[in-house]
Order: C-alpha cells, then structure tokens, then sequence
C-alpha cells in the first residue's frame, strides 16, 4: 500500500539535498568564526608593554600665534596647573598620538656610527616617537638599560642630545653588547662637524602602534624639550572617573591661557578598544550569521527526519513486529541522518578551505588550515546533529507495532 508510504524518490532526493547545503553554508560560517574567534583571542592574550590603567590622553590645541614661543616654559605651566587638580598622580607629554594605528607614527631612517651602511643600500626604518620626561613612568615602560630622560635631554637644531631605544631596536642591531653609548642619527647622517647624538637608555618593547604590531618596526624616542609650542598629547595618570577629572583638567588649561582647547580625550583602555572595533564586529557578525545557519540546518535535519519517520510508521511498526529492537531503529534513523550531516561536513571541509583564505588578512597567529579550529567545529556540528537526529529516532521507537497495523 502507498497510502502511508515514504516521501516520493525525487521530493526526498531534493529535501536531503536542501539538509546537506545548509550543513555545509554552516560549517563554513563556523569555521570562519572560529578562525576569527581564535585570532581574536591571540591578540587579547598578548602584552601591550605598558600599564593602559587609570591613564587618559587628550590633545592640546595651540593657537598658531603661539608656535614661536619657548615650548618647554610653556608645557612646565601646564604641567604644573594640571598637578593641582585633586587625584592626578603624572602628567607627561608627547608630540604624537602615544597608542593608535600606524598611520599617526612618524617614519624615518636611521643611522648608526658604529654600523656604517654600504652605498646604495636603504637605511633601517623605524618608529620615531617625541616623549618628555616621566613619560616611561607614566606608561609602566620599563627601563631595562641605562637611563631615561632628564631635564638636560633636549632638542636643539634637530640635534638631539639623547636617544632612547626599545628591546627590539636593541636586539636587532646590537644583539650581544649594549647599544648604550652609541652614536647614531635620524634621516641622514650628521655633517658640518656635527656630533652624533647617543643612545643613553633602553626601554621593554611597547605595542603602542598596536597589540597586532608586536613584530613591527622598532620604536625611537627623541626628547620633547627645546621643541617649540605646538599642537601636543597630554597624558594624565589618575585615580578618578575620567568625566569629572576632564572638566577639571579643562579649567585649569583656561587658567594657563583661555585659547588652549582639549579635545579627543579617552582612557588608554578604550583606545586599545577601539584599534579593535573592526576586528570584534566581524567577529560578531560572523558568530551571528554562523549561529543562524547552525540553527536552520538542525531545524532542517530534524524536520525531514521527523517527515520522514511519521510517512515510515507502517515500516518501523512491522520492523518492531519481527523483533527490531529500539536501540536498532533508532540507528536506523540516525544512520541516514548522519549521513547527511557527513555529508554536508565534508563538502563544507573543501569550501572553507577556499573560503578561509579571504580572511587571512585578519588572522592572527593561526594559519587558515588551523588544525584545532576544524577539529572543534566538526566535533560541534556533529554534536549538533546527533541531537537533530536523536530526537525524531526515539520518537520512532514509541510506535506501537499492533495499533500501527491496526490503522491498516
């Protein structure tokens, strides 16, 4: 009899085959969340190489009028006023963005006395940064060799009379002695009896281009004092909310001269945040788009197999009639269920190995064929589909063999 038979050869043909490319648009969202969910946390687990806590960066604006001023009396003023204000425990001073993307760090080449360059080959490049003094304190930087800046650190004439170097810069161009004492030069080397300035210190490698830049180019600090007045990075270390403390920082600047304006204030913490919002957002998205395939197919896997059992009543019925035991229908229905889940699984292994490689821009310490993340997501999807599965089977071993063939 048809009347209670199975689903028709090309409906279920068609049905199996929609189950199948849900599993596989699903296990290439997992994978890709998982890579980008594994890269994420990589860069979450690495040192910045300074103390974000309880520091807040603000640019200074400076009226144009002012740029011939003496910087240095200038900056002590403001340093001294914003030392008043209740909870304030540093200030320091930088020309630059202290932490942000690479497009705010200077460039340049540079020169070592010691280590001459053959003609025609390129100079080093690296990081060049303006700090004052106490600005390594302010950061939690350590100084691992010689000594930081003092007062007597200044810039004159683009001589400067001291540089401070990063463990990588160290390592890389001095690996077995100290480059303490060193005599080197930025953009070209010195002349019309010009001195080279020294190396005096070297500092623990910080990330402040980036957590992602661990294995960028060296960092340079110059002094920023003898510089003239001009737009400048006002760092603060505080034990107070950073709303109230803003206003007060923002009263004390108009004592000092009502035309500085502050502006682009943020903690260190949310500037760290931020050079990761696009990372995160991809993250979410695809953790969403991935979460919602995985739901449809289950539903998917499910619903045809539920179909499937309640169009087989007849079948399983006479089955448990000649002595199928529960546990053998119930492998029954999971052997076909799992076998489009397999199926789906391993047509969604070759496509994400040509879909991975899009993101592989955004990855990070993992390759695209990252062996736990494939492990993990086929272990989930099969967990996901033994459950889709299990469920239509037992409800097939609750047929009653004789009220079955009753209905026929």
């Amino acid at each position: 009899s048809s009347r209670n038979g199975s689903t028709g050869g090309v409906v279920r043909k068609l049905s199996s085959l929609m189950v199948i490319s849900q599993v596989v648009i699903a296990f290439i969202l997992v994978i890709g969340a998982g890579l980008l969910l594994r890269s994420f946390i990589n860069i979450m687990a690495i040192d910045p190489g300074f103390d974000a806590d309880k520091v807040i960066q603000a640019r200074v604006t400076v009226p144009r009028e002012y740029r011939n001023l003496d910087g240095d009396s200038f900056r002590d003023r403001v340093s001294t006023a914003i030392l008043e204000v209740p909870g304030v425990e540093g200030v320091a001073f930088t020309r630059g963005i202290p932490v942000g993307g690479k497009d705010i760090f200077l460039k340049e080449q540079v020169h070592l006395q010691s280590l001459p360059y053959v003609d025609g080959e390129p100079a080093a490049m690296l990081y060049v940064q303006a700090v004052s003094q106490g600005f390594f304190e302010m950061m939690g930087i350590p100084l691992v060799d010689g000594r930081s800046f003092d007062a007597s650190d200044r810039e004159d004439e683009r001589h400067y009379t001291g540089y401070i170097v990063d463990e990588s810069f160290a390592e890389f161009f001095f690996p077995r002695r100290s480059p303490v004492g060193e005599g080197m030069a930025l953009s070209q080397k010195p002349r019309n009896g010009r001195p080279w300035s020294p190396i005096i210190g070297v500092v623990g490698r910080a990330n402040l281009v980036g957590l992602e830049s661990r294995d960028d180019l060296p960092i340079l600090y110059k002094p920023f004092r003898g510089a003239k007045v001009h737009d400048f990075t006002l760092l603060v270390r505080t034990v107070r909310p950073e709303g109230s403390l803003l206003r007060e920082i923002q009263s004390k600047l108009r004592v000092v001269d009502p035309k500085l304006v502050l502006h682009d204030a943020s903690s260190l913490e949310r500037v760290l945040e931020d050079l990761l919002v696009n990372r995160r957002g991809a993250l979410v998205l695809l953790v969403a788009f991935a979460g919602l395939a995985l739901l449809l197919s289950a539903i998917g896997l499910y619903g045809l197999l539920s179909y499937d059992v309640q169009q087989r009543q007849r079948e399983i019925g006479i089955r448990v009639a000649i002595g199928a035991t529960k546990s053998e229908v119930i492998a029954m229905v999971l052997k076909e269920g799992l076998g489009m889940a397999l199926g789906g699984l391993v047509l969604g292994i070759f496509g994400s190995f040509y879909v991975a490689r899009f993101l592989k821009g955004m990855l990070f310490d993992i390759t695209v064929l990252d062996p736990l993340t494939y492990v993990v997501a086929v272990s989930f999807l099969l967990f996901v589909a033994l459950i889709a599965c299990y469920l239509p089977a037992r409800r097939a071993t609750r047929f009653d063999p004789m009220e079955v063939m009753r209905t026929e």
